[in-house]
């Protein structure tokens, strides 16, 4: 009974800024119970099958509760759509991570240099190298939008490292729902595994009793040493990336959770963020 009870308390917790969110879009609890319904048979279909096959309907629908013609029909809606995407920024941040990481856009200093917009080691060619098929005229603009660039003399300046959306767009709305997706995935890992196997890094640094009048100092401290601290995990992420054989360069790759064996490489990073509520 007690575990039932910090369960729901959990739920509840987890669910608030979610519940905020979709209440702010004017998403009813009618849609969120339909979303709901869908990941409960997506996650039961997908993790609970037998040596990796899908679990069968029957059986989805007993550990999910719903009627089996209603099991079938959100699997059916699962299959049509595409799975839980990874963060639709990882692209951009991919390049402005390039752009401070590779040599071939690095000035003596070991700063980012200005980029011609085309030709040799100029802009269009980072991203050929690390944006796939963005257009670059559109990528031009959003960074310029946000802030990340600036074009001046037909060169291109990098501003920041990171690519951060504005919020309540969509692609800011997509990178919520993937934060929370990765943070849950730590959390249910350390609380589930096999105590033989390693748990992932998790843990807070809170103190209850911070005067208010703190917040704007500690918020500048954070910003700095987080950045800092994010910056030297990004340079190592890079330093033991697989290589391309395509281009011989190193790069960042990011493959669903699902596709990560098959191709012998795995999502891997670390998150930081700043706590910030009142008593």
């Amino acid at each position: 009974m007690e575990e039932k009870q910090a369960i729901i308390h959990a739920l509840r917790s987890l669910l608030r800024p979610v519940v905020k969110l979709l209440l702010q879009l004017g998403f009813s609890f009618r849609d969120f119970n339909e979303i709901a319904k869908t990941v409960y048979v997506e996650v039961a279909s997908e993790d609970y099958g037998i040596r990796g096959r899908k679990t069968n309907i029957s059986r989805v629908a007993i550990m999910t509760g719903l009627t089996r013609r209603e099991a079938s029909r959100l699997r059916h809606v699962v299959e049509r759509e595409p799975t839980i995407s990874l963060d639709p920024s990882n692209t951009v941040g991919k390049i402005l991570s390039a752009w401070h990481q590779d040599t071939r856009y690095l000035n003596e200093h070991g700063k980012p240099r200005p980029l011609p917009l085309s030709g040799p080691d100029s802009f269009q060619s980072l991203i050929d190298a690390y944006g796939g098929d963005i257009p670059t005229t559109a990528l031009t603009k959003e960074l310029e939008r946000v802030g990340s660039i600036k074009v001046e003399k037909g060169r291109v300046i990098a501003l920041q490292r990171y690519y951060m959306p504005f919020v309540l767009e969509a692609q800011a709305i997509e990178r919520f729902g993937s934060v929370l997706n990765d943070v849950g995935r730590t959390i249910t890992h350390n609380l589930l595994s096999d105590r033989r196997e390693a748990a992932r890094f998790e843990g807070r640094a809170l103190n209850e009793r911070m005067p208010r009048e703190s917040l704007d100092a500690f918020r500048h401290y954070v910003d700095a040493e987080g950045q800092k601290f994010l910056e030297n995990i990004d340079d190592w992420l890079t330093a033991h990336a697989a290589t391309s054989s395509s281009s011989g360069m190193k790069k960042q790759l990011v493959k669903h959770p699902k596709k990560a064996n098959i191709n012998g490489t795995i999502r891997l990073g670390i998150g930081v963020y700043l706590v910030s509520s009142d008593i």
